[in-house]
């Protein structure tokens, strides 16, 4: 009988919906039966991801884990398709927000003996959604549920934050790079964006060292490779600066809630990626449409028949902007125009929750900077999910910034199923030809 209640509350969530395979599927019901076999009275759900996994797939996933009220353990796949123009990062974000709302939620793999372990957790945490599962899950077990290999795994996890210790090349992976400061961690405020000094949290690196850090980045992930005449003037000072304002800005509240409460299992950390293709291309794998799929259009093939991008993502695990600018948390029944408004108060010029007079800005520095560097924003936060294209909509300093609904196109927001943090994704082109 308990056998019989554990299956009947065991509920397996696959992202991808009719995106899955049947060998993925086959693997998550055979995991969910190994539970029901070990495990008398096992209650929680099995979420799971499968391989191919877009923005909009991950929204998917978030709807579901939103409309379940059950305890949930995670399974996730050592590599990930269709990852490209944000989808990586959106499965980042969606893994802390599956944590935050499942306190005591177990990383499941598909590891079945002792001997497997070495090799496949190293794969596992190799890749930046494994690294992250990992450090966020309150358990890691294998296959059968039941046995835990936590210890194990945080040991590689660990490993991997060592490395990063040592900068850009500790983090580099070909075309991208991950750096991810895990505050529960002795290695949480990592060199590459902090003066190693006896009180490294009150030592955030300056903008310059930034900078910096950008024309690291972009040299080790080849993304300056090619006519260096046709490279935007200014392009590393540019990241550098958006990479500088995003990261100060999770500094500061990606780490605490708005009572400034230190928050448990807490992640922040950027991701940046060197991509190219044509738009065709660049739009299947990363399984864009809408306004993205029009910005990239508007680039012409560059060099190889290929356009050429960066692709840099900002993400924590905090209260979300409009927590952060309301200093409290939002209730149900507060109106998403009410959320939307203190999202778009963050990027007004002069607005401020910080107590540092020198942060008086916002984040309009920015969208500024989009706007000359010509790029693309989205934005994923709360319920919200906003975007802007800074060729069709160049930025002045607006008494209030406008940032349009990544689905509608619309300036009025649809309601998405709320995450926990923020996710700043943003598109730069590396060079300068496009259609007019």
């Amino acid at each position: 009988m308990a056998a019989e209640r554990a299956q009947q509350e065991i509920f397996v969530l696959l992202a991808g919906g009719p995106y899955c395979s049947n060998n993925e599927l086959a693997g998550v019901l055979e995991i969910a039966s190994s539970h029901i076999r070990a495990c008398e009275g096992y209650s929680n759900m099995l979420v799971a991801f499968n391989k191919s996994h877009t923005a909009t797939e991950t929204e998917v996933f978030l709807q579901k884990l939103n409309d379940s009220s059950a305890n949930s353990d995670l399974i996730v796949p050592t590599a990930l398709h269709n990852w490209m123009l944000g989808g990586r990062a959106m499965v980042i974000q969606a893994i802390t927000t599956w944590a935050k709302r499942n306190p005591e939620g177990r990383l499941v793999t598909y590891i079945n003996t002792e001997a497997e372990c070495p090799k496949q957790l190293q794969n596992l945490v190799a890749e930046d959604h494994g690294l992250v599962a990992v450090l966020q899950a309150s358990d890691v077990v294998m296959r059968d549920g039941v046995t835990s290999i936590k210890d194990k795994a945080l040991k590689l996890a660990r490993d991997r934050l060592v490395a990063m210790q040592s900068g850009v090349e500790g983090a580099w992976r070909g075309n991208r790079v991950f750096l991810v400061c895990a505050d529960q961690e002795r290695t949480a405020f990592l060199p590459a964006f902090y003066h190693q000094t006896q009180d490294p949290h009150k030592d955030l690196r300056r903008e310059a060292e930034f900078r910096s850090l950008a024309s690291k980045i972009l040299f080790q992930t080849g993304a300056q490779k090619g006519d260096r005449n046709l490279l935007f003037e200014g392009v590393e000072s540019n990241i550098g600066s958006i990479l500088f304002e995003l990261f100060t800005n999770t500094h500061h509240w990606g780490r605490r809630r708005w009572d400034s409460a230190l928050i448990e299992r807490s992640v922040r950390g950027i991701l940046f990626q060197y991509i190219y293709g044509t738009s065709e291309s660049l739009g299947r794998q990363g399984g864009i449409s809408g306004p993205l799929h029009d910005y990239l259009d508007h680039w012409e093939i560059t060099g190889a028949g290929r356009q050429r991008f960066v692709e840099m993502s900002v993400f924590d695990s905090g209260v979300g902007l409009a927590q952060q600018f309301l200093r409290g948390a939002l209730e149900p029944d507060d109106s998403l125009a009410k959320e939307h408004d203190a999202v778009l108060s963050c990027l007004r010029l002069h607005s401020t929750t910080s107590t540092l007079t020198h942060r008086g800005i916002g984040l309009d520095l920015v969208l500024h900077t989009l706007t000359k560097a010509k790029g693309f924003i989205h934005i994923r936060t709360g319920r919200l999910s906003l975007q802007r294209d800074f060729i069709r909509c160049p930025h002045e300093s607006d008494p209030k910034p406008v940032l349009y609904d990544w689905s509608s196109g619309e300036e009025r927001p649809v309601p998405n199923a709320p995450i926990e943090g923020t996710l700043v994704t943003v598109i730069l082109p590396l060079f300068h030809r496009f259609r007019e």
